[in-house]
């Protein structure tokens, strides 16, 4: 059975019902879906939850994120290492990143699944600090690294 990852903002309570219509949107296609906790948490499934890290082990074909370029953020360092397409679906707030809006949610992932969608291939970028030639610290980025004078 394909399968399909969905990632969501926290503190969004009208994703309840979003949540319950792309469950009942991909069930109709024979998916089974990996809900990240926040998801989980919208429908009452706490025992369905999987930590975003682990979601690209199941293997995905498709994870839809629904919130903001933050949500889009997250999803992509969990699924840096793999071959999944992201689709970001902007809830209403400004997003650069998000794209798709809800009231599109759908019909681009019919495309999506037709294979008549447009899919943007999009480099992370590494970023490492290192301290006397040694990394402290390394981070993943999809869109910027911003490079600021501390305290």
């Amino acid at each position: 059975m394909p399968t399909a990852a969905i990632i969501s903002k926290p503190q969004k309570p009208e994703l309840c019902e979003i949540l319950a219509d792309l469950l009942k949107w991909f069930a109709e296609r024979g998916y089974a879906c990996v809900l990240d906790p926040e998801s989980a948490g919208y429908l009452n499934r706490p025992g369905d939850a999987v930590d975003r890290s682990e979601m690209s082990s199941h293997a995905p074909e498709i994870c839809v994120t629904l919130g903001g370029d933050g949500t889009l953020l997250s999803a992509a360092r969990a699924f840096a290492h793999s071959n999944t397409p992201i689709l970001g679906c902007n809830l209403g707030s400004l997003g650069f990143l998000t794209e798709v809006p809800l009231t599109e949610l759908f019909t681009t992932l019919e495309a999506w699944k037709n294979g008549t969608a447009f899919v943007d291939s999009r480099n992370l970028m590494h970023a490492e600090l290192l301290r006397h030639n040694q990394p402290a610290r390394e981070w993943l980025a999809l869109n910027d690294v911003v490079l600021a004078k501390g305290a």
